[in-house]
Protein backbone atom coordinates (compact mmCIF):
# COMPACT_ATOMS: atom_id res chain seq x y z
CA UNK A 1 0.00 0.00 0.00
CA UNK A 2 1.26 3.23 -1.18
CA UNK A 3 2.06 5.50 1.79
CA UNK A 4 -0.06 8.46 2.84
CA UNK A 5 0.87 12.27 3.34
CA UNK A 6 -0.43 14.61 5.19
CA UNK A 7 -0.07 17.96 4.13
CA UNK A 8 -1.00 20.16 7.08
CA UNK A 9 -2.55 20.11 10.31
CA UNK A 10 -2.26 22.80 13.59
CA UNK A 11 -5.10 22.52 16.44
CA UNK A 12 -7.55 21.89 13.89
CA UNK A 13 -10.96 21.66 14.86
CA UNK A 14 -13.52 20.84 12.67
CA UNK A 15 -17.08 21.75 12.66
CA UNK A 16 -19.97 21.64 10.25
CA UNK A 17 -23.25 24.27 9.49
CA UNK A 18 -24.33 26.98 7.68
CA UNK A 19 -23.22 30.13 7.56
CA UNK A 20 -24.12 34.21 6.35
CA UNK A 21 -21.59 35.54 3.67
CA UNK A 22 -22.09 39.69 4.25
CA UNK A 23 -24.45 40.21 1.34
CA UNK A 24 -27.07 37.62 3.02
CA UNK A 25 -26.25 33.95 1.39
CA UNK A 26 -25.87 31.21 3.53
CA UNK A 27 -23.65 28.66 2.41
CA UNK A 28 -23.15 25.05 4.16
CA UNK A 29 -19.83 24.59 4.94
CA UNK A 30 -17.08 22.92 7.10
CA UNK A 31 -14.70 25.53 9.46
CA UNK A 32 -11.74 25.11 10.64
CA UNK A 33 -10.32 26.70 13.76
CA UNK A 34 -6.64 27.42 13.93
CA UNK A 35 -4.85 25.81 11.94
CA UNK A 36 -5.12 24.51 7.97
CA UNK A 37 -6.84 21.49 6.35
CA UNK A 38 -5.75 18.29 6.75
CA UNK A 39 -5.31 16.86 3.33
CA UNK A 40 -3.77 13.57 2.81
CA UNK A 41 -2.60 12.63 -0.49
CA UNK A 42 -0.88 9.36 -1.70
CA UNK A 43 2.65 10.00 -2.88
CA UNK A 44 2.59 7.29 -5.39
CA UNK A 45 -0.61 9.05 -7.72
CA UNK A 46 -0.44 12.58 -6.02
CA UNK A 47 -4.43 12.79 -5.23
CA UNK A 48 -6.37 13.29 -2.28
CA UNK A 49 -7.49 10.44 -0.19
CA UNK A 50 -9.28 12.26 1.69
CA UNK A 51 -13.51 12.20 1.51
CA UNK A 52 -14.81 15.06 -1.78
CA UNK A 53 -16.40 17.63 -0.25
CA UNK A 54 -19.54 20.00 -1.89
CA UNK A 55 -19.60 23.64 -1.16
CA UNK A 56 -23.59 24.00 -1.87
CA UNK A 57 -24.46 27.87 -3.41
CA UNK A 58 -27.30 29.92 -3.67
CA UNK A 59 -28.03 32.04 -6.82
CA UNK A 60 -24.96 34.63 -6.95
CA UNK A 61 -26.69 36.46 -9.70
CA UNK A 62 -24.03 35.69 -12.25
CA UNK A 63 -23.81 33.17 -15.13
CA UNK A 64 -20.59 31.32 -13.97
CA UNK A 65 -20.82 28.15 -12.36
CA UNK A 66 -19.91 29.14 -9.10
CA UNK A 67 -19.95 25.34 -7.76
CA UNK A 68 -17.20 24.82 -10.35
CA UNK A 69 -15.34 27.42 -9.55
CA UNK A 70 -15.38 26.31 -5.84
CA UNK A 71 -14.46 23.33 -6.61
CA UNK A 72 -11.34 24.67 -8.15
CA UNK A 73 -10.25 25.94 -5.21
CA UNK A 74 -10.65 23.62 -3.49
CA UNK A 75 -8.50 21.08 -5.70
CA UNK A 76 -5.78 23.66 -5.39
CA UNK A 77 -5.45 24.89 -1.84
CA UNK A 78 -6.02 21.26 -0.51
CA UNK A 79 -4.44 18.09 -2.82
CA UNK A 80 -1.91 20.95 -4.06
CA UNK A 81 -1.65 23.08 -1.33
CA UNK A 82 0.96 25.46 -0.66
CA UNK A 83 3.06 26.04 -4.18
CA UNK A 84 6.14 28.39 -3.63
CA UNK A 85 8.14 29.42 -6.75
CA UNK A 86 9.96 26.95 -8.27
CA UNK A 87 8.40 24.02 -5.80
CA UNK A 88 7.09 20.67 -7.19
CA UNK A 89 3.49 22.59 -5.69
CA UNK A 90 3.97 24.69 -8.34
CA UNK A 91 4.67 22.52 -11.23
CA UNK A 92 2.04 19.98 -9.93
CA UNK A 93 -0.46 23.24 -10.28
CA UNK A 94 1.21 24.22 -13.72
CA UNK A 95 0.04 20.77 -14.79
CA UNK A 96 -3.15 20.68 -13.67
CA UNK A 97 -4.54 24.45 -15.39
CA UNK A 98 -2.99 22.59 -18.50
CA UNK A 99 -5.24 19.75 -18.35
CA UNK A 100 -8.17 21.64 -16.84
CA UNK A 101 -7.60 23.88 -20.18
CA UNK A 102 -7.01 21.18 -22.08
CA UNK A 103 -10.72 19.40 -21.32
CA UNK A 104 -11.67 22.70 -22.90
CA UNK A 105 -10.12 22.13 -25.91
CA UNK A 106 -7.66 24.57 -25.32
CA UNK A 107 -3.41 24.03 -25.88
CA UNK A 108 -2.05 25.67 -23.25
CA UNK A 109 1.62 26.16 -23.07
CA UNK A 110 3.80 26.02 -20.05
CA UNK A 111 7.41 28.06 -20.29
CA UNK A 112 9.86 27.81 -17.89
CA UNK A 113 12.40 30.49 -16.89
CA UNK A 114 15.26 30.56 -14.35
CA UNK A 115 14.57 31.80 -10.95
CA UNK A 116 17.19 34.16 -8.87
CA UNK A 117 19.08 31.02 -7.15
CA UNK A 118 19.14 28.87 -10.52
CA UNK A 119 15.72 27.13 -9.27
CA UNK A 120 13.17 26.72 -12.50
CA UNK A 121 10.03 28.93 -12.36
CA UNK A 122 6.92 28.26 -15.11
CA UNK A 123 3.80 30.50 -16.62
CA UNK A 124 1.11 29.30 -18.21
CA UNK A 125 -0.77 30.71 -21.05
CA UNK A 126 -3.13 30.26 -23.69
CA UNK A 127 -5.58 32.24 -25.97
CA UNK A 128 -8.68 32.60 -27.89
CA UNK A 129 -8.34 32.06 -31.98
CA UNK A 130 -10.37 35.00 -32.33
CA UNK A 131 -8.49 37.95 -34.11
CA UNK A 132 -7.49 41.37 -32.74
CA UNK A 133 -6.48 42.83 -29.47
CA UNK A 134 -6.63 40.95 -26.37
CA UNK A 135 -7.75 41.29 -22.85
CA UNK A 136 -5.70 39.42 -20.16
CA UNK A 137 -6.59 37.68 -17.43
CA UNK A 138 -4.17 37.05 -14.89
CA UNK A 139 -3.44 35.79 -11.77
CA UNK A 140 -0.73 34.34 -9.95
CA UNK A 141 -0.30 29.89 -9.26
CA UNK A 142 2.62 30.87 -6.69
CA UNK A 143 2.01 31.28 -3.02
CA UNK A 144 3.91 32.04 0.23
CA UNK A 145 5.34 28.78 2.44
CA UNK A 146 3.47 26.61 4.42
CA UNK A 147 0.42 28.25 3.36
CA UNK A 148 -2.37 26.71 0.73
CA UNK A 149 -3.47 29.98 -0.01
CA UNK A 150 -7.02 29.27 -1.23
CA UNK A 151 -7.85 33.21 -1.24
CA UNK A 152 -4.13 34.31 -2.77
CA UNK A 153 -4.76 32.91 -5.68
CA UNK A 154 -6.82 29.56 -6.33
CA UNK A 155 -9.83 32.13 -5.95
CA UNK A 156 -7.98 33.88 -9.42
CA UNK A 157 -7.10 30.90 -11.49
CA UNK A 158 -10.26 29.34 -10.85
CA UNK A 159 -12.18 32.14 -11.92
CA UNK A 160 -10.21 32.81 -15.24
CA UNK A 161 -10.93 29.29 -15.93
CA UNK A 162 -14.81 29.23 -15.12
CA UNK A 163 -14.76 32.52 -17.70
CA UNK A 164 -13.17 30.88 -20.05
CA UNK A 165 -15.41 27.86 -20.36
CA UNK A 166 -18.39 29.91 -20.57
CA UNK A 167 -17.19 32.23 -22.89
CA UNK A 168 -16.60 28.81 -25.18
CA UNK A 169 -19.93 27.28 -24.17
CA UNK A 170 -21.78 30.39 -26.24
CA UNK A 171 -19.24 29.77 -28.50
CA UNK A 172 -18.13 33.21 -28.11
CA UNK A 173 -14.13 32.39 -27.80
CA UNK A 174 -14.01 33.09 -31.47
CA UNK A 175 -14.82 36.49 -31.35
CA UNK A 176 -13.69 37.56 -28.01
CA UNK A 177 -10.16 38.07 -28.16
CA UNK A 178 -8.78 36.77 -24.32
CA UNK A 179 -4.97 35.58 -23.11
CA UNK A 180 -5.27 33.60 -19.93
CA UNK A 181 -1.72 33.77 -18.12
CA UNK A 182 -0.94 32.30 -15.15
CA UNK A 183 1.96 33.14 -13.58
CA UNK A 184 4.58 31.35 -11.35
CA UNK A 185 6.74 33.72 -9.31
CA UNK A 186 4.68 36.69 -8.15
CA UNK A 187 5.20 36.71 -4.33
CA UNK A 188 8.27 38.20 -3.12
CA UNK A 189 11.28 35.62 -3.56
CA UNK A 190 14.59 35.48 -2.66
CA UNK A 191 17.17 37.53 -5.18
CA UNK A 192 14.21 39.83 -6.60
CA UNK A 193 13.00 43.11 -5.02
CA UNK A 194 9.44 43.15 -4.41
CA UNK A 195 6.46 41.33 -6.89
CA UNK A 196 5.81 40.31 -10.55
CA UNK A 197 9.08 38.56 -11.34
CA UNK A 198 7.27 35.88 -13.53
CA UNK A 199 5.47 38.79 -14.89
CA UNK A 200 8.34 40.16 -15.84
CA UNK A 201 9.94 36.79 -17.31
CA UNK A 202 6.71 36.38 -19.17
CA UNK A 203 7.22 39.40 -21.01
CA UNK A 204 10.54 38.79 -21.97
CA UNK A 205 9.98 35.59 -23.66
CA UNK A 206 6.96 36.29 -25.16
CA UNK A 207 7.31 37.21 -28.97
CA UNK A 208 6.94 41.07 -30.11
CA UNK A 209 3.92 40.03 -32.18
CA UNK A 210 2.25 38.55 -29.51
CA UNK A 211 3.24 41.50 -26.51
CA UNK A 212 1.61 43.84 -28.93
CA UNK A 213 -1.99 41.87 -29.17
CA UNK A 214 -2.02 42.73 -25.25
CA UNK A 215 -5.12 45.73 -25.52
CA UNK A 216 -5.78 45.79 -21.90
CA UNK A 217 -5.10 43.34 -18.61
CA UNK A 218 -7.27 42.46 -15.40
CA UNK A 219 -5.06 40.82 -12.77
CA UNK A 220 -7.58 38.43 -10.21
CA UNK A 221 -5.84 38.32 -6.63
CA UNK A 222 -7.48 37.91 -3.71
CA UNK A 223 -11.09 37.76 -4.68
CA UNK A 224 -12.79 35.97 -1.89
CA UNK A 225 -12.58 37.94 1.51
CA UNK A 226 -12.39 41.30 3.03
CA UNK A 227 -15.12 44.15 2.93
CA UNK A 228 -13.53 46.40 0.65
CA UNK A 229 -13.93 45.57 -3.20
CA UNK A 230 -11.31 47.45 -4.85
CA UNK A 231 -10.27 48.43 -8.36
CA UNK A 232 -6.36 49.08 -8.26
CA UNK A 233 -4.36 51.09 -10.55
CA UNK A 234 -0.56 51.68 -9.96
CA UNK A 235 0.02 55.64 -10.09
CA UNK A 236 1.18 57.30 -13.34
CA UNK A 237 -0.42 54.19 -15.50
CA UNK A 238 -3.37 54.18 -18.44
CA UNK A 239 -6.19 53.89 -15.81
CA UNK A 240 -8.91 53.10 -18.82
CA UNK A 241 -9.29 49.33 -17.80
CA UNK A 242 -10.70 50.42 -14.59
CA UNK A 243 -13.18 52.47 -16.47
CA UNK A 244 -13.94 49.67 -18.19
CA UNK A 245 -14.74 47.51 -15.07
CA UNK A 246 -17.43 50.27 -14.00
CA UNK A 247 -19.09 51.06 -17.57
CA UNK A 248 -19.09 46.96 -17.89
CA UNK A 249 -21.24 46.82 -14.75
CA UNK A 250 -23.51 49.75 -15.16
CA UNK A 251 -25.67 50.06 -12.23
CA UNK A 252 -24.85 47.06 -11.09
CA UNK A 253 -23.66 46.18 -7.57
CA UNK A 254 -21.39 45.59 -6.05
CA UNK A 255 -18.98 48.23 -7.59
CA UNK A 256 -15.09 47.99 -7.26
CA UNK A 257 -13.78 51.49 -5.48
CA UNK A 258 -10.92 52.37 -7.90
CA UNK A 259 -7.65 53.85 -6.15
CA UNK A 260 -4.71 54.83 -7.23
CA UNK A 261 -1.71 53.16 -5.41
CA UNK A 262 2.11 53.08 -5.76
CA UNK A 263 3.85 50.73 -7.53
CA UNK A 264 5.21 48.14 -5.53
CA UNK A 265 7.91 46.51 -7.40
CA UNK A 266 10.62 48.72 -9.46
CA UNK A 267 9.48 47.05 -12.45
CA UNK A 268 5.55 46.79 -13.30
CA UNK A 269 5.63 44.13 -16.20
CA UNK A 270 2.42 45.44 -17.54
CA UNK A 271 2.22 48.24 -17.16
CA UNK A 272 5.41 49.75 -17.83
CA UNK A 273 4.79 48.02 -21.41
CA UNK A 274 1.85 50.81 -21.73
CA UNK A 275 -0.59 48.18 -20.82
CA UNK A 276 -3.79 49.64 -19.50
CA UNK A 277 -3.95 47.41 -16.02
CA UNK A 278 -6.40 47.32 -13.04
CA UNK A 279 -6.29 44.69 -10.19
CA UNK A 280 -9.53 43.59 -9.01
CA UNK A 281 -9.25 42.53 -5.23
CA UNK A 282 -11.19 42.22 -2.16
CA UNK A 283 -9.09 43.83 0.51
CA UNK A 284 -8.33 43.75 4.21
CA UNK A 285 -8.19 39.93 4.24
CA UNK A 286 -6.75 38.57 8.00
CA UNK A 287 -5.77 35.32 6.67
CA UNK A 288 -3.80 36.76 3.92
CA UNK A 289 -0.14 34.97 3.82
CA UNK A 290 -1.12 32.54 7.07
CA UNK A 291 -1.97 28.93 6.96
CA UNK A 292 -5.49 29.71 7.51
CA UNK A 293 -5.80 30.59 3.94
CA UNK A 294 -8.14 28.10 3.36
CA UNK A 295 -11.60 27.52 1.57
CA UNK A 296 -13.85 26.87 4.67
CA UNK A 297 -14.00 31.08 5.21
CA UNK A 298 -13.71 32.28 1.33
CA UNK A 299 -16.71 34.75 0.96
CA UNK A 300 -18.34 33.07 -2.69
CA UNK A 301 -20.38 36.35 -3.26
CA UNK A 302 -17.44 38.24 -3.48
CA UNK A 303 -15.35 35.78 -5.38
CA UNK A 304 -18.70 36.02 -8.20
CA UNK A 305 -18.59 39.70 -7.70
CA UNK A 306 -14.72 39.77 -8.81
CA UNK A 307 -15.37 37.27 -11.63
CA UNK A 308 -18.65 38.44 -12.87
CA UNK A 309 -17.06 41.88 -13.66
CA UNK A 310 -14.54 40.79 -15.57
CA UNK A 311 -16.86 38.32 -17.33
CA UNK A 312 -18.89 41.70 -18.16
CA UNK A 313 -15.95 43.56 -19.25
CA UNK A 314 -15.16 40.62 -21.60
CA UNK A 315 -18.40 40.31 -23.10
CA UNK A 316 -18.74 44.08 -23.63
CA UNK A 317 -15.23 44.28 -25.69
CA UNK A 318 -14.41 47.83 -24.90
CA UNK A 319 -10.77 47.59 -25.34
CA UNK A 320 -11.71 46.61 -29.06
CA UNK A 321 -13.05 49.58 -29.59
CA UNK A 322 -10.79 51.58 -27.66
CA UNK A 323 -8.17 50.65 -29.92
Amino acid sequence: MAALLALAVVGCKVTTGTRATPLGVSVESTEASEGTQVAMLDEGTGESTSPPTTVVHADYGTDLDMDAISDMVIHISTKIGPRPAGSKGLRRTARWIRAELADLDYDAEITEFTLPGEMTGMNVTAATPADGPRLVLAAHMDTVRDCPCANDDASGIASMIEILRLVKERGLDTEIPLQLVFLGAEEEIEGFEGHGYSAIKLMEQMPEAERARMGAAIWLDKLGRGPDFLALVIEGTDNSASEMVLDALGDGEPKPEVKTVPRWSEEMAFEDAGIPTVWLEWAKDRHLHKSTDTWESIEWDHVAAAADATLKVALAKAWVDAE
